[in-house]
């Protein structure tokens, strides 16, 4: 994902009637998109939800998560995938040290 800029705030020949026109415009100048700055959200890695609960990578908390979202009302509205994307992570735990 990357914000461009894709139209001037304003421009000298053309002036918004109103406050709602100024935010956001049905008719104003366009500018070939430019990006502001870097991508924000950079994806890793995708991978299939389904594909990821059988694994082994999938502790309880995620799989409950998942099996609660099913038995919900949300669930018969909408795929789950419309509301969440998972942060898939390799968390390493130190081990504690003797001596």
């Amino acid at each position: 994902m990357q914000e461009v800029i894709e139209r001037p705030l304003w421009t000298p020949d053309w002036i918004p009637d109103d406050l709602e026109d100024f935010i956001d415009p049905l008719d104003c100048p366009r500018l070939a998109p430019e990006p502001v700055a870097p991508p924000r959200l950079l994806f890793r890695r995708l991978m299939q939800v389904a594909d990821f609960i059988e694994s082994e990578d999938a502790n309880a908390n995620v799989r409950r998560f998942l099996s609660d979202w099913d038995r919900s009302s949300a669930a018969a509205s909408a795929c789950f995938c419309d509301y969440w994307i998972l942060n898939i992570r390799d968390i390493r735990i130190p081990r504690a040290t003797t001596g």
